[in-house]
């Protein structure tokens, strides 16, 4: 098949226009304050030689999961997709991402290399490769549409989405280098290609053209995971190469959010976003240098958290992690705000669904940002019997009070955040206050 290069950038200004103009009134949750979570520990296929080492890796909005589990007593992993607690076995392979149809993007082997796969129920079509004899799906939309990467004839990588069974090459800036990570609704293409300067790229496909992300000033960057409304995340060299941060690319000339790490940490990845914007991804800590180990991060409401500290009390899990083996990408958050992760409970990886104590709320454009309403809905339900909502002075004197008994109720990570929100509260409730007290007094 022929791999269609990209036109000059000028060439693309009216279409990189129109494409990214949306970046401008994308969603975004307006809280400071995320949620708790539970942790459902998934079932196994009964552990690689009789040690459990399962991975947690996609999750769609219906809670399903796609992922990994070893056999009783094999080397091989097996892909495969939970439902509830319960596992089924696709065979020999990867399961990556899960649409909402239950369908797995992910790779089997073939001989001695493995080809991407697309699995409905427990059944894989074998998608095949661009040429060479080897190809992996790493993300699929509603409509089946399969996002990956395959090797040509001459061994040269090329981002590939498959339609149906039919492998079309993504465009590239004129070097055989690239990977396709994700691919949301509209088809829209999130992933990396080389430049013929040798720095890596993160791109944005819209049919077959690429659109160069950029970067945070470093030589390097990669797309790991994109919206519906089309927001993009990922990973990028800082200026003078020296760390990685995960990113929220805003696309060409626009800038782009650097979402820093954990406290601490040097280096961070953005790997999956939902359509509220929230974010996944790994993040070194201020203990990575002595022991290697990176944690598991959300970032929401514009600020990072360790998800280990989210975990509601008595879990048993340590080492969370966000799927990162091979490169930034997966769906391992949906829009209901669980998490597709994996940890350790009693010296076992065990595959984990994560599930907000109270599921992720974004207020009506009315009341956004009003931390309060979002605060009503997820922690303490609506407001008191006999309160007026009319009466903004009832409503916000009613929140504060909600708040400082949230404060005491609350993990001592999270009570710095529902003070920092009553605080914004207080302000709030002042200025309303003495709006009106000059309103009354003008019309007395």
């Amino acid at each position: 098949m022929k791999i269609i290069r990209t036109p000059t950038f000028r060439h693309l200004f009216t279409a990189s226009a129109i494409l990214f103009c949306e970046f401008a009134m994308l969603p975004t949750r307006v809280h400071a304050i995320p949620p708790q979570y539970s942790v459902t520990v998934l079932g196994s296929l009964g552990g690689s030689l009789g040690t459990t080492n399962d991975y947690a890796i996609g999750v769609n909005d219906s809670g399903q999961v796609a992922g990994v589990s070893y056999p009783t007593g094999s080397g091989q992993p097996h892909a495969v997709r939970w439902t509830g607690t319960i596992p089924a076995d696709l065979g020999a392979g990867c399961g990556y991402w899960i649409n909402a149809s239950g369908q797995i993007a992910g790779y089997s082997p073939y001989g001695v290399s493995v080809q991407a796969v697309r699995w409905t129920g427990t059944t894989p079509t074998d998608l095949g490769t661009f040429g060479g004899n080897e190809s992996e799906g790493y993300s699929i939309n509603d409509s089946g549409q399969v996002a990956g990467l395959s090797h040509s004839t001459n061994g040269s990588q090329y981002a590939v989405v498959w339609l149906g069974t039919t492998p079309v090459g993504l465009g590239t800036f004129g070097v055989p280098q690239s990977g396709a990570n994700a691919i949301n609704a509209s088809g829209l293409i999130a992933g990396w290609a080389q430049l013929t300067n040798g720095s890596r790229h993160a791109v944005v496909w819209s049919g077959t053209m690429p659109f160069d992300l950029g970067t945070l000033g470093g030589a390097n960057s990669s797309a790991g995971g994109i919206n519906t409304s089309g927001q993009v995340v990922g990973v990028s060299q800082t200026s003078g190469n020296g760390a990685s941060h995960a990113t929220l690319f805003s696309g060409p000339g626009n800038g782009h959010t650097d979402l820093g790490t954990l406290p601490g940490g040097s280096n961070s990845e953005g790997m999956a976003i939902n359509d509220i914007g929230d974010v996944t991804g790994m993040s070194d800590t201020a203990t990575t240098i002595t022991n290697g180990v990176q944690d598991a991060f959300l970032y929401t409401g514009g600020k990072m958290y360790d998800l280990n500290s989210l975990l509601v009390p008595g879990s048993g899990v340590t080492g969370l992690t966000i799927y990162n083996l091979d490169v930034n990408r997966g769906n391992s958050i949906n829009n209901r705000g669980q998490i597709a992760a994996y940890g350790i409970i009693n010296g076992t990886q065990r595959a984990l669904l994560l599930t907000p104590v109270q599921p992720p709320y974004v207020p009506p454009p009315i009341f956004q940002g009003y931390n309060f309403w979002w605060w009503f809905e997820t922690h303490g339900g609506l407001l008191p019997p006999g309160s007026n909502p009319s009466d903004p002075f009832v409503s916000q004197s009613e929140a504060l009070l909600s708040l400082a008994h949230a404060a005491n109720n609350v993990s001592p990570q999270l009570r710095a955040d529902v003070l920092e929100t009553a605080l914004q509260q207080v302000s709030q409730t002042s200025a309303m206050l003495k709006k009106e007290i000059k309103e009354l007094k003008k019309n007395k």
